[in-house]
Protein backbone atom coordinates (compact mmCIF):
# COMPACT_ATOMS: atom_id res chain seq x y z
CA UNK A 1 0.00 0.00 0.00
CA UNK A 2 2.97 2.35 1.03
CA UNK A 3 4.33 1.86 -2.38
CA UNK A 4 1.43 2.12 -4.36
CA UNK A 5 1.06 5.94 -2.35
CA UNK A 6 4.32 6.89 -3.36
CA UNK A 7 4.06 5.99 -7.11
CA UNK A 8 0.49 7.62 -7.19
CA UNK A 9 2.25 11.00 -5.55
CA UNK A 10 4.97 10.80 -7.85
CA UNK A 11 2.57 10.34 -11.31
CA UNK A 12 0.84 13.03 -9.84
CA UNK A 13 3.81 14.79 -8.77
CA UNK A 14 4.64 14.90 -13.01
CA UNK A 15 0.99 16.17 -13.70
CA UNK A 16 1.30 18.92 -11.80
CA UNK A 17 4.68 20.07 -13.11
CA UNK A 18 3.52 19.33 -16.67
CA UNK A 19 0.39 22.06 -15.46
CA UNK A 20 2.60 24.12 -13.92
CA UNK A 21 4.69 24.77 -16.98
CA UNK A 22 2.13 24.74 -19.64
CA UNK A 23 0.50 27.49 -17.44
CA UNK A 24 3.85 29.48 -17.21
CA UNK A 25 3.67 29.15 -21.39
CA UNK A 26 -0.09 30.30 -21.23
CA UNK A 27 1.18 33.32 -19.02
CA UNK A 28 4.10 34.58 -21.23
CA UNK A 29 1.48 34.31 -24.03
CA UNK A 30 -1.15 36.09 -22.64
CA UNK A 31 0.35 39.42 -23.06
CA UNK A 32 -0.19 39.72 -27.05
CA UNK A 33 -3.07 36.79 -27.76
CA UNK A 34 -6.34 36.14 -25.58
CA UNK A 35 -7.35 32.14 -26.24
CA UNK A 36 -10.65 31.33 -25.06
CA UNK A 37 -12.15 27.69 -25.51
CA UNK A 38 -16.08 27.90 -25.61
CA UNK A 39 -18.91 25.74 -25.49
CA UNK A 40 -22.37 26.72 -26.09
CA UNK A 41 -25.29 25.14 -26.00
CA UNK A 42 -29.08 26.40 -26.72
CA UNK A 43 -32.27 24.52 -26.45
CA UNK A 44 -36.22 25.48 -27.06
CA UNK A 45 -38.66 24.77 -24.35
CA UNK A 46 -42.28 25.78 -24.90
CA UNK A 47 -41.72 28.46 -27.22
CA UNK A 48 -38.93 30.05 -25.26
CA UNK A 49 -35.22 29.83 -26.06
CA UNK A 50 -32.93 28.82 -23.31
CA UNK A 51 -29.12 28.72 -23.47
CA UNK A 52 -25.96 28.25 -21.48
CA UNK A 53 -22.02 28.96 -22.37
CA UNK A 54 -19.26 27.78 -20.43
CA UNK A 55 -15.56 29.62 -21.23
CA UNK A 56 -12.00 28.99 -20.43
CA UNK A 57 -9.82 31.57 -21.28
CA UNK A 58 -6.62 33.68 -21.20
CA UNK A 59 -5.68 36.99 -20.98
CA UNK A 60 -3.13 39.82 -19.47
CA UNK A 61 -1.87 37.44 -17.08
CA UNK A 62 -4.90 36.23 -15.65
CA UNK A 63 -6.87 32.86 -16.61
CA UNK A 64 -10.72 32.25 -16.01
CA UNK A 65 -13.93 30.53 -15.79
CA UNK A 66 -17.25 31.75 -16.89
CA UNK A 67 -20.74 30.32 -17.42
CA UNK A 68 -23.56 32.25 -18.61
CA UNK A 69 -27.28 31.64 -18.80
CA UNK A 70 -29.66 33.14 -21.21
CA UNK A 71 -33.08 33.08 -21.15
CA UNK A 72 -34.94 34.27 -24.62
CA UNK A 73 -38.58 35.55 -25.06
CA UNK A 74 -41.43 33.75 -26.98
CA UNK A 75 -40.88 35.56 -30.19
CA UNK A 76 -36.95 36.54 -29.74
CA UNK A 77 -34.40 34.62 -31.45
CA UNK A 78 -30.94 34.15 -29.55
CA UNK A 79 -27.70 35.04 -31.38
CA UNK A 80 -26.98 33.23 -34.69
CA UNK A 81 -24.33 31.10 -32.13
CA UNK A 82 -26.72 30.22 -29.85
CA UNK A 83 -29.49 29.08 -32.18
CA UNK A 84 -31.04 25.33 -31.16
CA UNK A 85 -27.55 23.15 -31.33
CA UNK A 86 -24.65 22.67 -29.56
CA UNK A 87 -20.88 24.17 -30.41
CA UNK A 88 -17.64 23.00 -29.42
CA UNK A 89 -15.80 23.40 -27.70
CA UNK A 90 -13.94 25.80 -29.86
CA UNK A 91 -11.28 27.77 -29.74
CA UNK A 92 -10.68 32.11 -30.27
CA UNK A 93 -7.77 33.49 -30.51
CA UNK A 94 -7.57 36.85 -30.89
CA UNK A 95 -5.13 40.16 -30.70
CA UNK A 96 -5.40 41.72 -26.80
CA UNK A 97 -5.54 45.10 -28.02
CA UNK A 98 -9.14 44.25 -29.05
CA UNK A 99 -10.02 42.90 -25.32
CA UNK A 100 -10.80 44.71 -22.43
CA UNK A 101 -10.66 42.69 -18.78
CA UNK A 102 -12.84 43.55 -15.99
CA UNK A 103 -11.02 43.25 -12.53
CA UNK A 104 -12.64 40.63 -10.38
CA UNK A 105 -15.15 42.50 -7.38
CA UNK A 106 -15.93 39.65 -5.27
CA UNK A 107 -13.69 37.32 -3.04
CA UNK A 108 -11.16 37.74 -0.09
CA UNK A 109 -7.87 37.19 -2.96
CA UNK A 110 -9.56 40.58 -4.61
CA UNK A 111 -6.54 42.23 -3.99
CA UNK A 112 -3.99 40.17 -5.77
CA UNK A 113 -6.13 39.49 -9.03
CA UNK A 114 -8.46 36.60 -7.98
CA UNK A 115 -12.36 36.16 -7.38
CA UNK A 116 -15.23 36.32 -8.79
CA UNK A 117 -17.36 38.80 -11.48
CA UNK A 118 -21.30 37.99 -11.47
CA UNK A 119 -23.00 39.98 -14.15
CA UNK A 120 -27.09 40.18 -15.26
CA UNK A 121 -28.71 42.13 -17.97
CA UNK A 122 -32.27 42.44 -19.51
CA UNK A 123 -33.74 43.98 -22.50
CA UNK A 124 -36.47 43.09 -24.95
CA UNK A 125 -35.53 39.92 -25.99
CA UNK A 126 -34.23 38.29 -22.68
CA UNK A 127 -32.29 38.34 -19.64
CA UNK A 128 -28.85 37.21 -19.59
CA UNK A 129 -26.59 36.16 -16.07
CA UNK A 130 -23.36 34.63 -15.71
CA UNK A 131 -20.08 33.91 -13.18
CA UNK A 132 -16.73 34.77 -14.15
CA UNK A 133 -13.94 32.47 -11.80
CA UNK A 134 -10.88 34.58 -12.13
CA UNK A 135 -7.39 33.25 -11.11
CA UNK A 136 -4.05 34.69 -11.85
CA UNK A 137 -1.61 32.29 -13.83
CA UNK A 138 1.19 32.57 -10.86
CA UNK A 139 -1.17 32.00 -8.61
CA UNK A 140 -2.34 28.53 -10.42
CA UNK A 141 1.44 28.10 -11.02
CA UNK A 142 2.66 28.29 -7.90
CA UNK A 143 -0.30 26.14 -6.69
CA UNK A 144 0.48 23.11 -8.98
CA UNK A 145 4.50 23.99 -7.89
CA UNK A 146 3.70 23.09 -4.63
CA UNK A 147 3.44 18.97 -5.29
CA UNK A 148 6.47 18.67 -7.15
CA UNK A 149 8.43 21.28 -4.93
CA UNK A 150 7.53 18.75 -2.26
CA UNK A 151 8.09 15.48 -4.26
CA UNK A 152 11.52 16.38 -5.15
CA UNK A 153 12.57 17.59 -1.99
CA UNK A 154 11.64 13.99 -0.80
CA UNK A 155 13.56 12.73 -3.13
CA UNK A 156 16.76 14.71 -2.81
CA UNK A 157 16.19 13.24 0.72
CA UNK A 158 15.80 9.91 0.00
CA UNK A 159 18.77 9.56 -1.86
CA UNK A 160 20.56 11.41 0.84
CA UNK A 161 19.44 9.47 3.78
CA UNK A 162 20.28 6.02 1.53
CA UNK A 163 24.20 7.49 0.46
CA UNK A 164 24.21 8.09 4.67
CA UNK A 165 23.51 4.27 5.54
CA UNK A 166 25.59 2.46 2.46
CA UNK A 167 28.90 4.72 3.93
CA UNK A 168 27.90 2.93 7.52
CA UNK A 169 27.73 -0.25 6.23
CA UNK A 170 24.11 0.10 6.84
CA UNK A 171 21.09 -1.59 4.72
CA UNK A 172 20.00 1.59 2.26
CA UNK A 173 16.22 0.17 2.80
CA UNK A 174 15.82 -0.64 6.80
CA UNK A 175 18.85 0.74 8.12
CA UNK A 176 19.75 -2.66 9.78
CA UNK A 177 23.42 -3.28 10.31
CA UNK A 178 25.12 -5.03 7.50
CA UNK A 179 29.11 -5.78 8.73
CA UNK A 180 28.04 -9.38 9.67
CA UNK A 181 25.67 -9.60 6.48
CA UNK A 182 26.86 -7.60 3.68
CA UNK A 183 25.65 -9.65 1.13
CA UNK A 184 22.14 -9.42 1.70
CA UNK A 185 19.68 -7.66 4.24
CA UNK A 186 18.48 -10.15 6.97
CA UNK A 187 15.79 -7.51 8.53
CA UNK A 188 14.26 -6.62 5.14
CA UNK A 189 15.95 -9.32 2.25
CA UNK A 190 17.46 -6.61 0.33
CA UNK A 191 20.33 -6.37 -1.79
CA UNK A 192 22.96 -3.14 -0.89
CA UNK A 193 22.94 -1.27 -4.01
CA UNK A 194 21.98 -4.47 -5.91
CA UNK A 195 25.88 -5.12 -5.69
CA UNK A 196 26.71 -7.26 -2.95
CA UNK A 197 30.75 -7.56 -4.18
CA UNK A 198 31.05 -3.75 -2.89
CA UNK A 199 30.00 -4.37 0.82
CA UNK A 200 32.79 -7.25 0.90
CA UNK A 201 35.52 -5.10 -0.28
CA UNK A 202 34.27 -2.26 2.26
CA UNK A 203 33.96 -5.36 5.00
CA UNK A 204 37.76 -6.27 4.14
CA UNK A 205 39.17 -3.46 4.04
CA UNK A 206 37.37 -2.45 7.64
CA UNK A 207 38.65 -5.70 8.99
CA UNK A 208 42.08 -5.60 7.78
CA UNK A 209 42.28 -2.10 9.08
Amino acid sequence: MKRLRLITGNRLAIVSAMLCIAIFSLALRSFWRFDMVNLETCRSNNAVWTGDGYELASLHGVMWFRHYHADFLPGKLPPENLRNRIRGPFLHVRRTKTIRLDHPSEGPLVAIGAGLIHSASADASGAFTGTQYIVPHWLAATLLAVLPIYALTRLLRLKRRMRRRIANDLCPSCGYDLRASPDRCPECGAVPSGNPILFHVRRLTIVSG
